[in-house]
C-alpha cells in the first residue's frame, strides 16, 4: 500500500536522523508501505532545506528514499474539485496542504503527518497522525 508523506514527516525525518528513536510511531505507521513523496512535499522540504543552507547533494541523497510523484493533470483537477467544494462550505485549506492532499486523493491513499489539522478537512482524505517521542 501506498502513503503520501506530508512534509512534516520529511522535517521530522531530516531533524531526527541522529535520534530515530523519535521516530518510533512514524516509522511504525509506514512499515510495509511505500511511502510516496508528491512533489509538492519535496518543493517545501527543499524551499526549507536551501534557506537553511543544507547540502543540495545531501537533501538529494535524503530525498532518494522516497518514491517520487510527478505532477499530473489528475492532481489538478482533484485540488480544483477539493478547493472548490471546501470554498463553497466556508472553509480554507493551506494550498501546499491541499495539493499533498489532492495527489493522495488521486492516488487512493493515505496522508501521514503530525499535523491531522491541516488535512482533517478534506472529505474522503485518510490521515494517518504520528508524534515524536
Amino acid at each position: 500500500m501506498e502513503i503520501a508523506a506530508d512534509t512534516t514527516l520529511l522535517v521530522d525525518l531530516w531533524r531526527c536522523r541522529k535520534r530515530p528513536q523519535r521516530l518510533a510511531e512514524a516509522r511504525e505507521k509506514c512499515a510495509g508501505h511505500t511511502v510516496l513523496l508528491p512533489w509538492m512535499t519535496r518543493a517545501e522540504f527543499l524551499r526549507g532545506a536551501f534557506h537553511q543552507g543544507c547540502p543540495e547533494a545531501q537533501t538529494e541523497s535524503f530525498l532518494s528514499a522516497f518514491q517520487h510523484v510527478a505532477f499530473t493533470d489528475g492532481q489538478v483537477s482533484r485540488y480544483a474539485r477539493v478547493w472548490a467544494d471546501l470554498a463553497k462550505a466556508g472553509q480554507v485549506v493551506d494550498f501546499p496542504d491541499l495539493w499533498i492532499a489532492a495527489i493522495a486523493l488521486d492516488r487512493g491513499c493515505p496522508v501521514i503527518t503530525r499535523n491531522g489539522r491541516h488535512f482533517n478537512r478534506v472529505p474522503g482524505l485518510q490521515v494517518i497522525e504520528y508524534t515524536l517521542a
